[in-house]
C-alpha cells in the first residue's frame, strides 16, 4: 500500500520538472537496532499524533511506506516522545495494536461515497486519544484527506498541524490543495526537487526535510550489472529503461533485473520479447521491501527512468549500497560521482557504461534519520 493521490500532472508540471535545480541537504533509513542518543536529550514532552492513509500491519510488513515508518520508529525513541498513529485505510480492518511498542489506531477504510463517514470515525478516535493524552501536534502525510482531517482537528483543539507533501500530491489538481487555505498551513517537502514543483504549481514555498535512511547494510557480492526497481505503471517509464538496455545491449553483454509488479507488465513482457532481451532482462516481481535492498545491493547500477520523484527513497538506499545511480534530475539529486542524470535513451546508455567502466568511488551517504528527526522536531517546536 502507498498511498498515492492519482494525478497524471499537466503539460506545465512536465515541463518545469527538467528546469527546477535541486539543492540536497541529507542521506540515511533505519533499523530496529538504531538509536538517536544525541537527539532530544532537552526535549520537553510532547504527544505527537501521526495521520496517514496506511501503517505496517505488523513488524514484518515492511512493504508499507518504508520512508514513514522508518521515520516512525526513530523519532518514537526519541526521550519524552509519545507517538500515536491514526490509519485511515491500510490495515483495512478496524482495530488497535502495537507496532515496535508505537500505538497504532486503524480506521478501515471506506469507499469514495462512504469518505464522511470515515472523516467522521477519525475524528471521533482522535478525541478518544486526546482524552487519554492530551496531543500537542498533528502531522498529517500526504496533502489528501490525512491533511484535511488534520487540518479541522487542529482548528478544533487549537493544537499544531504539520503536513509532509509525500509524491503526486504536488502536482496539478489535487483537490484538497484547493479546498485547504494553504498560505496558513506549515507544509514539508521532501526535496528541493519537489519544493520547486509545488511552489510552480501552488505558489507556496514550503519547508524541505529530506527523509532520511539507516545505517549501513553488509556488503553484497554484485551479481547484477543493472537494476530497476519501482511498481510496472507508465509514471515510473519502463519501456524507456528496456529501450536504454537495448542500447547497451548493442556494444556489450550485461545482466539486468527488473523489481516490481504492476499493469505495465504485460506489455513489458512482450517489448522485452521483441527486442530480443529475454536473456538479457530477468524480471522479479514484486519483493518485499527487505528483499528489494538486498537485490539493490547486488547491483552496480540502480538505472531509474520515472521523471517525476518527489524524494525517491531507492536513491539513497542504493548509493548507501555501493550502488551507482543512473537518472533523470529528479527527486534528492544532488552531485556525485556515482550518481549522472540523463535525458534521452544515448544519454542513459553512456552514462552507464561509463560507471560500469569506473566503478564506484567511496564517498558518505548525506541523508540521514537522525538529521531527519532532528529537523521535524524544530518544526514542531515552532
Amino acid at each position: 500500500m502507498r498511498g498515492k493521490l492519482k494525478n497524471n500532472g499537466s503539460e506545465k508540471t512536465r515541463k518545469s520538472i527538467g528546469a527546477v535545480s535541486t539543492r540536497i541537504i541529507g542521506l540515511q533509513q533505519l533499523n530496529q537496532s538504531t538509536t538517536l542518543p544525541c537527539i532530544g536529550l532537552n526535549q520537553k514532552s510532547k504527544h505527537i499524533v501521526v495521520i496517514t492513509p496506511g501503517f505496517p500491519a505488523d513488524e514484518q510488513d515492511t512493504a508499507c511506506i518504508p520512508a514513514l515508518h522508518v521515520f516512525a520508529l526513530a523519532l518514537a525513541q526519541v526521550p519524552n516522545i509519545n507517538l500515536t498513529i491514526l490509519a485511515l485505510h491500510y490495515p483495512k480492518a478496524k482495530y488497535n495494536y502495537k507496532w515496535n511498542e508505537i500505538q497504532v489506531h486503524t480506521l478501515g477504510g471506506s469507499t469514495k461515497i462512504m469518505k464522511p463517514f470515515l472523516w467522521r470515525r477519525a475524528m471521533r478516535k482522535f478525541n478518544v486519544i486526546n482524552s487519554e493524552m492530551p496531543v500537542d501536534i498533528i502531522h498529517s502525510f500526504w496533502l489528501s484527506e490525512c491533511s484535511f482531517i488534520g487540518n479541522r482537528l487542529a482548528t478544533r483543539y487549537k493544537i499544531g498541524h504539520v503536513t509532509t507533501v509525500m509524491g503526486q500530491d504536488a502536482l496539478p489538481r489535487n483537490i484538497y490543495a484547493k479546498l485547504l487555505g494553504l498560505t496558513k498551513m506549515r507544509l514539508v517537502c521532501v526535496s528541493e526537487f519537489q519544493r520547486g514543483i509545488f511552489k510552480i504549481n501552488y505558489g507556496i514555498d514550503a519547508d524541505v526535510i529530506p527523509w532520511g535512511i539507516a545505517a549501513g547494510r553488509a556488503k553484497s557480492d554484485k551479481t547484477i550489472d543493472i537494476i530497476g526497481v519501482g511498481s510496472l505503471t507508465k509514471l515510473k517509464n519502463f519501456s524507456l529503461f528496456v529501450d536504454v538496455i537495448q542500447k547497451i545491449r548493442e556494444t556489450r553483454k550485461i545482466g539486468v533485473a527488473i523489481v516490481g509488479s504492476g499493469p505495465e507488465e504485460e506489455i513489458l513482457r512482450r517489448q522485452i520479447k521483441r527486442l530480443g532481451l529475454e536473456d538479457t532482462i530477468k524480471l522479479k516481481g514484486r519483493l518485499s521491501h527487505e528483499q528489494t535492498l538486498e537485490a539493490i545491493s547486488r547491483a552496480r547500477i540502480l538505472l531509474h527512468t520515472s521523471r517525476y520523484e518527489s524524494f525517491g527513497m531507492i536513491f539513497p538506499e542504493a548509493l548507501q549500497s555501493e550502488t551507482m545511480v543512473v537518472s533523470f534530475k529528479t527527486g534528492c539529486y544532488f552531485p556525485s560521482a556515482n550518481w549522472k542524470t540523463a535525458e534521452s535513451v544515448e544519454d542513459f546508455a553512456e552514462k552507464c557504461i561509463a560507471l560500469l567502466e569506473s566503478g564506484f568511488a567511496p564517498e558518505k551517504n548525506p541523508f540521514t534519520i537522525e538529521k531527519t528527526v532532528k529537523q521535524y522536531l524544530e518544526l514542531y517546536d515552532r
